[in-house]
């Protein structure tokens, strides 16, 4: 279990004080995988290099399987960090070494015999994939076998938990989720509980139990993956997520959108339907024809898959008379999807 509590880190310089977390208070169980997500210079990074003590926290506390790191002297701190593992978005692999001396790096540090560095080394080759390039040198790599070097060396000293700090930024689409489904698989069979920062929701989607939302130093949301795409309660987690769910709604179709059914005559909702696993499949909108005789004029759509489960939103205009679609909307609230109202919009809009 990892429990950040009040944290907060400022930085001084003559002139001005900067304050990059404010308050943070966060609980990481034992083999979650943890995302946290923000903007560039929300203090994601400040955040996760706080949880090792790389920057070291202006207040609050961390505590790493109940102990309080923050209260550790030097020595006690170098030993608890050899338990948290690293990598980062650009890899930081020593390129004189091969990838085999990398990875046994952090055991040589330990004075690890060399029939243990050998036999360590081998099996996280095996466990990353990368058996075959044992005597490669860093240029000779690809980004994606580089990470894949840089995981087998963050887990050398069997760390409890494994800290990535945009890991697949520097990476391609495709070998992003290589990597990414690595990591899940590492999580499943050590056991091994992640913390990933990343301004990318769809890398949260993707691999994520948990994950929470930080902006201006201050974590805004948390909650399930799940429980953020189908309930977002901030602007900023809605956001996030209609562009991973592609639901940005063009400039063009906001213009015409209205606050209020009075501000114009003959306005109509246009709402979005977010619907979770076996709902997909139910016929709503036939029924709202067929039952309250309200047309709907779809506007964008999409389902994605989310910790296994499908997730599908649909955002269209309500077309009808006022005691129809007000009956329809009475209707779908009592649903099992969830049903929100983004504004009204004259019935020839779109």
């Amino acid at each position: 279990m990892i429990e950040i509590q009040n944290l907060k880190k400022e930085y001084l310089s003559k002139h001005a004080r900067h304050i990059a977390l404010k308050n943070v208070n966060l609980s990481i169980k034992d083999g979650e995988i943890f995302g946290i997500i923000g903007k560039s210079g929300a203090g994601k990074s400040t955040l996760i290099r706080c949880i090792n003590l790389l920057e070291q926290p202006t207040e609050g506390h961390v505590f790493i399987n109940a102990e309080d790191i923050t209260k550790l002297s030097q020595d006690k701190l170098r030993k608890a960090r050899q338990k948290i593992g690293m990598i980062f978005q650009h890899f930081n692999l020593l390129s004189s070494r091969t990838v085999f001396d990398n990875i046994a790096f952090p055991l040589e540090l330990q004075h690890a015999s060399k029939a243990k560095i050998q036999a360590k080394v081998n099996e996280l080759l095996n466990l990353v994939g990368l058996e075959q390039k044992a005597q490669a040198y860093p240029d000779e790599l690809s980004g994606g076998q580089k990470q894949r070097v840089a995981i087998a060396r963050a887990l050398a000293c069997d760390p409890v938990a494994l800290l990535c700090d945009e890991a697949t930024s520097a990476l391609d689409p495709e070998t992003t989720d290589q990597i990414l489904q690595l990591l899940k698989e590492l999580n499943h069979k050590l056991n091994l509980t992640i913390i990933l920062i990343t301004h990318e929701m769809d890398v949260i989607r993707k691999i994520c139990d948990q994950v929470a939302i930080i902006d201006d130093g201050l974590i805004q949301e948390t909650g399930t993956v799940t429980e953020l795409f189908l309930n977002p309660k901030t602007a900023i987690a809605k956001s996030f997520t209609e562009k991973s769910m592609h639901l940005n709604l063009p400039d063009e179709i906001k213009d015409k959108l209205h606050k209020d059914p009075y501000t114009a005559p003959h306005l109509t909702p246009v709402i979005k339907m977010t619907f979770l696993g076996d709902s997909i499949t139910t016929p709503v909108i036939a029924e709202l024809n067929s039952k309250f005789k309200v047309a709907c004029n779809i506007i964008q759509a999409n389902i994605e898959r989310i910790q296994a489960q499908s997730v599908g939103v649909t955002i269209c205009h309500m077309l009808g008379e006022k005691e129809h679609w007000e009956k329809a909307l009475s209707f779908l609230h009592q649903q099992q999807i969830k049903i929100e109202v983004i504004g009204y919009a004259a019935i020839d809009a779109f």
